[in-house]
């Protein structure tokens, strides 16, 4: 049977993802320089580099955890783990070529002081921690697509923080069995190919519980279609889970949503009304035929008909002289004086 191209690039994002996180983390290992903050660190440039492409589980456990509970395809586990793992043993390889066996290539292993069972159960509480906040912003709507990548490699980082001095804090199979093939070591080898995967399966149904009616979304797209990181966004606009007209308080179901208001509809229906004709222009009725259109110049205006009565200024009347002050004609008008303003005292 043929693989479809699209699981094709997922299985490669996925094993260029698990190389980065097991080159990172275990080479931090063998120079013991703050692997806590190698892994965590990784995770989140992990997430955010192929979050979009294959979810960026990078870890058996998650796939396993996440197809438990529906949210990923059976069908795809198998070619996950396989690059997973074939991601891990490449980058175990590339450091027993560059260091040797220094340090165990990071291989993981109980410490002096504990025993199998400690061993056991911590890692499997490790990983349920781990998958129950992967499962909570990988799959649930109401978390915040960018808290994506900060919450995952935030939680490998404190559980590496608490569990890594007693068993590594592998919480991962691929990170282990990678080191252990390439060192030839397999040393407690069978608590991280057990613990982890019944640790995912806890966290993955525990959030599934207290998810609630509000997280449900059946016709949000499954990692099948779309992975964590991009569900988000492909997710079609009529399919939110945000309350919308016609939807009823804590009802899953989503209603038919009804148009807004428009000209010629009915009032709380969504049934459209013909809309009536349009009115005729009335046209203006003469007695007899419209007059013809001006052949000529049309006439000139208010102020060119004054400007063409008026005068020209050789034709008129010349202006007569006022007459001169008599002051000794007693019929003469009164000269005007100018008044003066009294003085100010």
């Amino acid at each position: 049977m043929a693989v479809p191209e699209d699981l094709i690039r997922k299985m490669a994002a996925e094993a260029i993802g698990t190389f980065i996180l097991v080159l990172a983390g275990a080479g931090a290992v063998i120079l013991g320089s703050g692997y806590p903050l190698a892994f965590g660190f990784a995770l989140i440039a992990i997430v955010y580099a192929i979050g979009h492409i294959s979810g960026a589980h990078v870890n058996p456990a998650v796939t396993i955890g996440l197809a438990a509970i529906g949210r990923f395809p059976m069908p795809h586990v198998p070619y996950y783990i396989g690059s997973q793992v074939a991601g891990a043993v490449l980058a175990a390889l590339f450091l027993r070529l560059i260091y040797g066996s220094e340090g165990g290539l990071g291989a993981t292993s109980v410490a002096e002081g504990f025993s199998n069972l400690d061993g056991f159960l911590l890692e499997l509480v490790a990983t349920a921690v781990f998958v129950f906040v992967f499962a909570a912003v990988a799959t649930d709507k109401r978390v915040p697509a960018g808290a994506f990548g900060l919450a995952a490699g935030g939680a490998l980082l404190f559980i590496t923080l608490f569990a890594g001095p007693v068993t590594g804090a592998s919480v991962n199979p691929a990170r282990s069995l990678g080191p252990a093939l390439a060192s030839w070591s397999f040393t407690d080898l069978w608590i991280y190919l057990t613990a982890p995967f019944i640790g995912a399966v806890i966290g993955a149904v525990a959030y599934e519980f207290v998810r609630g009616p509000e997280g449900w979304a059946e016709d949000r797209p499954g990692p099948e279609q779309a992975p964590p990181g991009e569900q988000r966004r492909q997710r079609p606009q009529q399919q939110q889970r945000r309350r919308q007209p016609g939807m009823v308080d804590g009802d899953i179901e989503e209603r038919p949503q009804q148009r807004r208001r428009q000209p010629g509809m009915v009032d709380d229906s969504i049934e459209e009304r013909p809309r009536r004709p349009r009115r005729p222009t009335p046209q203006p009725e003469y007695d007899q035929d419209p007059p013809p259109p001006y052949d000529e110049e049309p006439p000139p205006t208010r102020h060119a008909q004054r400007a063409q009565q008026q005068r020209p200024r050789e034709q008129r009347p010349p202006r007569q002289p006022a007459p001169e002050f008599d002051p000794n004609d007693p019929n003469a008008p009164p000269r005007p004086t100018r008044q003066r303003r009294p003085p100010q005292e």
